[in-house]
């Protein structure tokens, strides 16, 4: 069954928390040809926090992608403890005439505490988002904005497949060893990881940073790496020179050796029933060394 059946949704608190937002893009400026920066963005953002979001922030032909609509996504932990999500797109040619798109960037920022309401999981405040903006999302704004109200939407849940919940396992252990893993053209990639979310603990969900469908660069070092349409000598360069692990189509990454294997098979038994809001609940009240202790146990 396809995964993106497969994962349906349930009902979740309806209610809506207001985050701090921004756009990071490149507009036509008086005073020079108009490089990127931040446009515009709410006033609860700090200046560091604007520094550290220029610096992660793609721009031109950042995205995996050079097609206009491509996307990507950028979840990661401030340094201030908030959380920030880029929601990143090509939209139409940009105005500098040097060819390709302009990249459109929406900037989330969350607190801790908000983040873990939609579950850590970027996805799901990524849709949030969306359904609030819609074609606002690309909206050219500048100067001073008010804070974004978001609904909680809903939470993961469905019946993966056999193979899916291998796969799923397989990034669950990584996530769990805190391991820098890169998937170069995985079918599904994200709707996997967001099923491995749901055996992971809250503090090693909170911690995690990830990027999908935006080119790596030592600035975006993100714990899981999610490419598209990379070269295998690009893939090895950043596996050699960054220390990441391979995952990809043609590879399964059996090659790793699994340093959770009885906590993953649990989570796989349980992703397999459609118990996701279960195993989430549980590792939820987990501490990190946990599952650890579950293998040791056996």
């Amino acid at each position: 069954m396809d995964t993106r059946t497969a994962l349906a949704t349930s009902p979740a608190d309806q209610s809506a928390v207001a985050v701090e937002h921004a756009v990071f893009t490149s507009i036509p400026s008086p005073m020079d040809s108009g490089g990127y920066r931040l446009v515009a963005g709410t006033r609860g953002l700090s200046p560091a926090e604007r520094q550290e979001i220029t610096r992660c922030a793609p721009s031109h032909g950042s995205l995996c992608d050079g097609e206009t609509g491509a996307a990507g996504l950028a979840s990661f932990p401030l340094e201030s403890g908030r959380h920030c999500l880029l929601l990143a797109c090509n939209a139409e040619e940009e105005h500098t005439g040097r060819g390709g798109c302009r990249v459109h960037t929406h900037v989330l920022v969350l607190t801790m505490e908000q983040f873990a309401r939609f579950g850590h999981d970027p996805w799901r405040v990524a849709n949030a988002a969306r359904e609030m903006l819609g074609d606002n999302l690309l909206t050219k704004t500048e100067g001073n904005l008010e804070p974004l109200e978001l609904s909680l939407g809903v939470a993961l849940e469905g019946w993966p497949t056999r193979n899916e919940t291998q796969q799923a396992a397989l990034l669950l252990d990584g996530l769990l060893a805190e391991r820098q893993t890169l998937l170069a053209d995985i079918p599904l990639a994200e709707d996997l990881i967001r099923l491995a979310l749901t055996g992971l603990p809250a503090n090693l969900r909170s911690a995690l940073s990830l990027s999908s469908g935006i080119k790596f660069t030592p600035k975006r070092a993100f714990q899981f790496v999610l490419l598209r349409n990379a070269t295998s000598n690009e893939i090895e360069l950043i596996a050699q020179n960054h220390g990441y692990a391979i995952v990809d189509a043609v590879d399964s990454g059996s090659h790793v050796a699994p340093a959770y294997g009885t906590w993953c098979d649990l989570a796989a038994t349980r992703w397999q029933a459609g118990r996701l809001p279960e195993l989430d609940a549980l590792a939820l009240r987990l501490d990190t060394a946990a599952p650890r202790r579950a293998d040791r146990r056996c």
